[in-house]
């Protein structure tokens, strides 16, 4: 695998994270926020 490969695979999890983090944010914002999603 190239720099490049490496470059692009890190790029897309880190793009995953940034929406993980999101959904994990707008799920904690809610008045009965899922414990159980937030933790996994």
């Amino acid at each position: 695998m190239s720099k490049r490969h490496h470059q692009k695979a890190i790029e897309s999890l880190a793009q995953r994270i940034t929406e993980h983090q999101e959904k994990m944010r707008l799920e904690s914002e809610k008045s009965f926020p899922d414990e159980g999603l937030i933790k996994h």
